[in-house]
């Protein structure tokens, strides 16, 4: 019995968690619920060697648990690329299909949905599977990535980050909507990550301070979320190298929207990648480039105004005010 504890603890001194870094290229697009990461997927899709739409929610897990020090670097690094290496492969042998039209991530949604058929009909070459993920780019959406960008480019030295920025107003307006700010955590379909504690469920970014979340209520909830990602995200950035800034692109989605001939052309600088034929129709569909409307946006804070505390109010205009100086 000694001697294995003592086996046991050299090889805890010895050897850390492996698995050889993907080879693919992934471009991963990240930011808050309702940033407008879905229309910039299916832009980014559409462009030369880029492949369909992909999103992981176990992938989203991973990095959740270790920014609040659940799991250690090394462990959260094996699953990300265990995981992303699964769905890269997939997608190579024409596995997990989504067939349902109406989803971003549906293989009909592609430039060419025939290619994923015409893939799923091959022998599995190994060799050549290694050879395709060099050449080709594959889009993933992620939610609340920015305090995890240094772990995702260790994990993938390859990758691109597609950063969404969007008006604070028009994402309390969606959240409120949406009615995110209730307690879903119960819910086993709730996609964020949970946490309980004597019985009181919050989600993961309400760590430490969960006491505060739980007394809010649930519209002052919305914005009160939305202050700790967009603080969090400032000083996770902050930290980040020059080289490792070069990996990221921020794009505000107002910018684009309204100028996306310009937004796009500094798109593909970024990713050294070209619009197809098919990037003309993605943007007619995702309705860009898009004319102002400032009543609407108006509309917009005159309704979460009645659902919010005066305080809370307050803070809301006052981050979107700092959003329109940058």
């Amino acid at each position: 019995m000694e001697n294995k504890t003592i086996l046991k603890d050299t090889v805890k001194k010895k050897f850390r968690v492996f698995l050889k870094k993907d080879e693919s290229n992934p471009i991963i697009i990240s930011g808050v619920t309702r940033s407008g990461k879905a229309m910039l997927m299916q832009i980014v899709s559409s462009m030369n060697n880029v492949e369909k739409s992909t999103m992981n929610i176990l992938m989203e897990q991973v990095y959740y648990l270790h920014q609040i020090k659940m799991i250690s670097f090394d462990v959260a690094n094996l699953l990300l690329r265990r995981s992303y290496n699964v769905l890269s492969s997939n997608l190579i042998h024409g596995r997990e299909l989504n067939f349902k039209k109406d989803d971003y991530t549906s293989f009909y949604n592609y430039k060419n949905p025939m290619l994923y058929i015409e893939r799923s009909k091959k022998e599995i070459d190994k060799e050549k599977t290694k050879k395709i993920k060099k050449k080709i780019y594959i889009p993933l959406m992620l939610h609340f990535a920015s305090p995890s960008y240094r772990m995702l480019i260790e994990a993938f030295p390859n990758c691109k980050i597609i950063d969404m920025v969007k008006n604070p107003v028009e994402i309390a307006y969606s959240w409120i909507k949406k009615g995110y700010g209730e307690n879903w955590c119960k819910d086993p379909n709730y996609s964020v990550l949970s946490l309980n504690d004597k019985n009181k469920y919050v989600p993961y970014y309400a760590y430490k301070w969960e006491n505060k979340y739980l007394s809010l209520n649930k519209y002052d909830r919305v914005v009160a979320s939305i202050e700790y990602f967009e603080k969090k995200r400032n000083i996770e950035i902050k930290k980040l190298n020059k080289n490792l800034l070069k990996k990221i692109h921020v794009i505000n989605f107002d910018e684009f929207v309204f100028n996306t001939k310009k937004s796009l052309k500094n798109l593909e600088n970024f990713l050294k990648l070209k619009k197809s034929n098919f990037t003309k129709k993605v943007l007619s569909r995702e309705k860009c480039p898009r004319e102002k409307n400032i009543a609407q946006l108006q509309s917009k804070r005159d309704f979460i105004k009645k659902k919010l505390t005066k305080k809370y109010y307050s803070k809301i205009l006052i981050m979107e005010k700092k959003f329109l100086r940058t």
